[in-house]
Formats: C-alpha cells, structure tokens, sequence
C-alpha cells in the first residue's frame, strides 16, 4: 500500500523589499526585523531547490519524530 510522504526542503528566493528610511544602515535593520513582511514580487534561485537529508535520516531511524509519513 502506498503512503504519503512529505518531504522536507527548502529553496531559495531572490527579490527587493522596499522601505523608506534616512540611510541604508537604517533600511537594514527595518528589513532584518522579524516583523517586516517578506517581498511578494520573487523569483526563484536556480538550483537552489534541496531536500534536508538530515532530517529524512533521523525519521527513518526513529519513525515518526517529524511527523512526516501516514
């Protein structure tokens, strides 16, 4: 019988985050904040697209640690 996997990974995004500020230090900081919203207007990073092995070793030695077979 077949299951559902759901594979870990990650990839990367390259876009412009727009913010009014007096110079680029202070600009910075307002983008690096964790409550600035993330550009919508994005691009993909070639090849930048991978699957955490680690975390896929981990759940076939210990089964169900992250949840990620049903």
């Amino acid at each position: 019988m077949k299951k559902t996997y759901r594979v870990p990974c990650s990839w990367q995004v390259y876009g412009h985050a727009e913010v009014k500020a007096e110079s680029w230090d202070e600009a910075i900081n307002k983008v690096e904040d964790d409550g600035f919203a993330l550009p919508t207007d994005s691009d993909y990073v070639d090849a930048s697209f991978e699957v955490d092995m680690e975390i896929i070793e981990e759940e076939k030695q210990n089964p169900n640690t992250f949840d990620l077979v049903d």
